[in-house]
C-alpha cells in the first residue's frame, strides 16, 4: 500500500459521501487492508488530510515552475 492510494481513498469517499469515513477502521475495510498499514504513513485523519494539502501544494508548484508566463511574472505587486 502507498501513500497516494490512501489519499485517494479517503478524498473518494468524501466526495461520495460528503463527510470523513467514521473512522480509520472504516476507511481501511474500504481499501481492504489492516489498520496498521495506514498507520505506517499517518497517525490519523488530520495527519492525512494535512498530507493531501500538501500534495496539492507540491503538484501546483510544480506545475507553475514549467509554465513559461509563470516565470514571467514579476515578484513585486
Amino acid at each position: 500500500m502507498e501513500k497516494q492510494s490512501i489519499r485517494d481513498a479517503y478524498k473518494r469517499y468524501w466526495l461520495e459521501n460528503g463527510q470523513a469515513p467514521v473512522s480509520v477502521f472504516a476507511l481501511c475495510k474500504i481499501l481492504d487492508v489492516p489498520e496498521a498499514e495506514f498507520y505506517q504513513f499517518y497517525s490519523n485523519f488530520e495527519a492525512l488530510e494535512a498530507d493531501i494539502w500538501v500534495d496539492y501544494f507540491t503538484r501546483t508548484t510544480d506545475q507553475l515552475k514549467d509554465d513559461e508566463t509563470y516565470r514571467q511574472y514579476s515578484c513585486r505587486i
